[in-house]
């Protein structure tokens, strides 16, 4: 598998993983709206989907500036998960403060286990990242107004 290939699967399994995750919180709303005393505020159901929709509009803008080689899609989606993934790194340096303050394994647990996805998240960066360098090197620069001219 090459690079541009690699980069629209990574795309695409982004895009499965947000399905699954839109899945896993409406289900978790609901289960939530049946069992808790007080219904959850508004804010949290738009923060979540909110959240889920930019991951769907950038992972779209990763695959499709992948297929149209446009290396301003791929840029955006760039920016948006160097940001995700460093706050994710973050998450992990405080679950290992949290786990040494508190002496709980389990902490120490989900650290590994979050530091692993962060690990696969950032290996997927690398590669999209070193495709986008590959599509200067390759084609030049490449904007969306250029790549509609040639379509």
């Amino acid at each position: 598998m090459n690079l541009k290939e690699g980069s629209k699967a990574i795309g695409i399994t982004y895009l499965v993983l947000c399905a699954l995750s839109a899945v896993s919180y409406t289900w978790k709303f609901i289960r939530y709206a049946e069992e808790a005393p007080e219904p959850l505020p508004a804010y949290v159901y738009v923060m979540a989907y909110a959240y889920l929709l930019l991951y769907i509009v950038f992972n779209s803008l990763l695959i499709q500036g992948v297929n149209s080689s446009s290396r301003g899609m791929v840029l955006a989606w760039l920016i948006f998960h160097g940001i995700i993934h460093g706050l994710q790194s973050l998450a992990v340096v405080g679950l290992i403060i949290v786990g040494i303050a508190s002496h709980e394994p389990l902490y120490y647990l989900a650290a590994a286990l979050l530091a692993g996805m962060v690990g696969l998240f950032w290996y997927w960066f690398a590669v999209v990242l070193t495709h986008y360098n590959e599509m200067m090197s390759n084609d030049g620069f490449v904007y969306q107004q250029h790549v509609m001219e040639k379509q």
